[in-house]
């Protein structure tokens, strides 16, 4: 992987197919969805970072970073959320956390101060040490990894220092080494990774604020396509899926919550796919232009998780 010095990583400009950038605006579609309405607070600690959001056990767990920059957590059944619990070990980073349920236990991925990656592993019961990902993968310091578990076994994503996105995979044994996702996607933050039955969707925002699409089918990539309608964003995007569709959120430039839905999942290796367009989402909810939210699923309801200017998290739902 390419060790080029953090200040070309930033300059460099998109090498994507060109498109239209404009300013997000209200597309004045109707919502397709029902929202609360409202954010509430939930946790009065604070946090320099938007909160990372994984399901284990029938549980949500939601991960920060505290200003301390250690590991915070709270659970929710449902019912009942337990705040104030910390990751043990004291891992210090200046990047969102990273979690993934796969193989019975939940990975926790981390970016420490000097951009390698790291992971601790709980069981339900207790957490592991910490455990470095092999290879050297090398990231800014910054900038968190993204994960995803598709055919049996956990995929890997971080963004070089050169601003590519790079692969590397667990089958609960042995880790791959680091490649290079097809097409050289180039950013300057955070990717997002969902999948369906049959695919793996990458999210990407290029370096001209575009949010941009890859699919890998298990053998091939499609290749980088903007996700329309043209919109710009200097935060990474969120994804989630829910009743068969993807759903993408973006911070748009004024600070304000969008989201976008797909219909019918496409299967196969195409990018090439129907958007309903961006909708804000109600509540009015605001943040830093360049901080994403986080999204889960959990109760057959989608959490939004947002950083409010005084540094609290909020969420939502939809139901």
């Amino acid at each position: 992987m390419s060790k080029l010095r953090k200040t070309s990583f930033f300059a460099k400009s998109v090498a994507l197919a060109a498109c239209t950038i404009s300013v997000l605006a209200m597309t004045g579609l109707k919502a397709h969805a029902t929202w609360t309405g409202s954010y509430v607070n939930y946790d009065t600690a604070i946090t320099p970072l938007i909160s990372s959001q994984v399901v284990y056990n029938n549980v949500q767990y939601t991960f920060a970073v505290n200003s301390n920059s250690n590991i915070r957590y709270s659970t929710y059944n449902g019912t009942v959320r337990s705040v104030g619990l910390s990751v043990p070990n004291n891992a210090v980073t200046y990047a969102a956390i990273n979690p993934v349920v796969y193989s019975n236990k939940l990975y926790l991925f981390i970016t420490d101060t000097a951009g390698h990656i790291s992971y601790t592993t709980y069981n339900g019961v207790s957490w592991s040490i910490y455990v470095s990902v092999p290879n050297n993968g090398l990231t800014p310091y910054l900038i968190s990894t993204s994960s995803v578990v598709y055919g049996n076994q956990l995929y890997l994503f971080l963004i070089g220092t050169d601003g590519h996105v790079y692969l590397t995979k667990f089958n609960g044994v042995s880790w791959t080494t680091y490649s290079a996702v097809p097409d050289n996607g180039l950013t300057n933050t955070n990717v997002t990774t969902v999948t369906t039955a049959n695919a793996l969707y990458l999210f990407l925002v290029g370096t001209n604020g575009q949010p941009y699409l890859t699919v890998f089918n298990g053998t091939t990539w499609s290749g980088y396509g903007a996700v329309p309608p043209a919109a710009v964003t200097h935060a990474a995007v969120s994804a989630t899926v829910y009743n068969g569709a993807i759903q993408l959120f973006l911070v748009g430039t004024d600070g304000h919550i969008y989201y976008s839905s797909t219909g019918a999942i496409v299967i196969g290796g195409s990018n090439n796919v129907p958007w309903t367009g961006y909708t804000e989402v109600p509540g009015s909810g605001y943040t830093f232009n360049n901080v994403p939210v986080s999204s889960s699923v959990f109760n057959n309801k989608v959490y939004v998780d947002l950083l409010s200017t005084t540094n609290l998290i909020y969420e939502t739902y939809q139901y």
